[in-house]
């Protein structure tokens, strides 16, 4: 699996493409930033930070993010992941597909 090797202090740009599939019109959420040691991201991993986000119905909407690694991550793979809706405020069938992630290796 590839990944992308980071330096703990460092800010770093990572790019996501958000959608919102319904149902409903434009809503109105948060994404939340973890790290993980594994690829199931969950929000019991290691919390970063969260953003307000806008997203339309069916439009696709693809944004960087600048992430600081932080001082104390271990020298080892970890997966950058975001969960849209992390805090379950918004109704929908099912929520377990919100998730992406980009593996990190943290080696300085």
């Amino acid at each position: 699996e590839w990944y992308v090797e980071v330096k703990r202090g460092i800010k770093y740009k990572f790019e996501f493409t958000y959608e919102h599939l319904g149902p409903g019109g434009t809503i109105e959420t948060k994404v939340g930033y973890y790290l993980s040691s594994n690829s199931n991201i969950t929000t019991s991993d290691w919390f970063l930070e969260d953003r307000n986000f806008s997203l339309g119905w069916n439009v696709p909407y693809t944004t960087a993010r600048t992430i600081r690694i932080p001082n104390s991550a271990q020298l080892q793979r970890y997966y950058f992941g975001a969960i849209v809706d992390y805090q379950n405020t918004t109704s929908e069938r099912r929520g377990s597909n919100n998730r992406a992630y980009i593996p990190i290796q943290v080696i300085e």
